[in-house]
């Protein structure tokens, strides 16, 4: 994808973050790593983890923004008769609200539901506290990893989870270990399929051999290099392409590395764990999908605090005096922190209104009148 304006990416910021520290000592650049300033005592892969140590700690001052939703996602979950929780999305940082979608499809039905306190978990037990009329709205409360609704929510009945998400780091080099890859497995990225033919068979279009187009069978090392060919020959590789595929035997001949080689985002996925793709949230999972990026939304030059903060963790390597980045770091926290609490200049805050609710009673009353507990 072409950069759009208020975006970044991680090869602009470590380079950025470089130069800020004054350690642009130029050195051979890592394979397929656009990096042109990496040496031996801050390595590329060291500066992309201070970059992504800082990336989350402004990722945490927008999140604690409340009201402004910088980063928001949903889920939806259908409930089972009988069962009262419901594992969260994988990536849930922090839940912003629940909905009982009443008509799969139409917003419009929704119906709010209402946190519950640890102590209020058996008020409903009892059959003789149900209201004399209209239905009960479930409440939640977060439990470790799950959702809880009280009291028993209907089978069949769908739910749909709104909440932050955790943050993602920034990527721009991620690897495919191949683990036994057997003939039809697949490989998914950003829409294009590779799949794995047998051994001795010619490959066409973006399929790669198991054990590799040699006059021996090499197995995964084999195949990983038949893989690599493929992508490379792809509509994602080349030179209009946005990523190249490389092995680097230091690290493993098994392993397939996909460089981005302009700004992405990728997302893919595997068949099964004959691959295992690396970073991920879900490694091994079949089937899972998986989206990466190396570009990050620029809101008025924030990643400025980025580049400021990487720097002052290279400074502190060396050993070296870090004041004047460090308060250039204040600076900029006391910026952001202004600025992005106030999103919606047009509107002022208000209150939630805790004791009026949707409809058909239950806990928190409803504007039927079937009153509740609050």
């Amino acid at each position: 994808m072409a950069l759009m304006p208020g975006q970044k990416t991680l090869a602009v910021i470590r380079q950025e973050a470089r130069r800020r520290a004054d350690r642009t000592i130029i050195g051979a650049p890592l394979i397929g790593i656009p990096d042109p300033y990496a040496n031996n005592f801050i390595t590329t892969e060291e500066l992309t983890g201070y970059v992504n140590a800082s990336f989350f700690e402004l990722y945490d001052l927008m999140v604690t923004a409340y009201g402004n939703y910088y980063f928001t996602s949903d889920y939806c979950f259908t409930a089972v008769q009988g069962q009262d929780k419901y594992p969260l999305p994988n990536d849930c940082y922090k839940l912003l609200g629940i909905d009982w979608v009443q008509t799969p499809g139409n917003n419009t039905a929704n119906v709010t539901l209402k946190p519950f306190n640890l102590g209020e978990r058996n008020n409903f037990n009892i059959p003789v506290m149900a209201p004399p009329y209209g239905g009960w709205v479930p409440r939640y409360t977060q439990f470790g990893s799950q959702l809880w609704l009280k009291p028993l929510p209907n089978g069949g009945a769908t739910y749909k989870i709104i909440y932050v998400p955790r943050a993602q780091p920034l990527v721009d080099t991620a690897a495919v270990q191949l683990n036994g890859v057997k003939s039809g497995d697949t490989l998914t990225i950003n829409g294009v399929t590779f799949t794995a033919i047998d051994y001795g068979q010619p490959p066409s279009g973006t399929q790669f051999v198991v054990g590799g187009t040699g006059t021996s069978n090499l197995g995964d090392a084999g195949t990983a290099v038949s893989l690599t060919a493929s992508v490379n020959a792809s509509s994602l590789g080349g030179y209009a392409g946005i990523l190249k595929a490389g092995i680097d035997p230091t690290i493993s001949s098994t392993q397939v590395q996909i460089v981005l080689t302009a700004p992405a985002q990728m997302t893919w996925s595997v068949s099964n764990t004959d691959m295992i793709l690396f970073p991920s949230m879900q490694s091994g999972a079949s089937g899972g999908a998986i989206t990466w990026t190396n570009v990050m939304t620029d809101y008025s030059d924030w990643s400025e605090y980025l580049v400021v903060d990487a720097a002052i963790r290279m400074v502190q390597k060396e050993g070296s005096d870090v004041s004047v980045l460090m308060a250039q770091k204040d600076a900029l926290l006391k910026r952001i922190g202004s600025a992005c609490d106030n999103r919606d200049e047009g509107a002022a805050r208000t209150s939630t209104d805790v004791y009026g609710g949707n409809y058909g009673g239950g806990w928190g009353g409803g504007s039927g009148g079937a009153g509740g507990w609050s």
